[in-house]
């Protein structure tokens, strides 16, 4: 999804929206570079090492489609 400007606070101790650094991007330099949020679907969230392989083929298919936009 595209990422657009937003001045709403959304700040933690480890986390800004993506959107509040988009306008700080524009308050600071005037400008804002076109901006993209990749969403990859997981599976299952217990404590492991790797990724299970549906969310390997999600993660290929992704990259895919960013290679493609870009």
């Amino acid at each position: 999804t595209r990422v657009d400007l937003s001045a709403r606070v959304e700040f933690t101790m480890h986390a800004v929206s993506p959107a509040f650094i988009m306008h700080l991007c524009q308050s600071i330099y005037g400008r804002t570079p076109e901006a993209w949020l990749v969403h990859i679907r997981g599976y299952e969230w217990e404590l492991s090492e790797g990724l299970t392989q549906r969310a390997s083929i999600n993660l290929e298919a992704s990259l895919q489609a960013v290679q493609s936009m870009i």
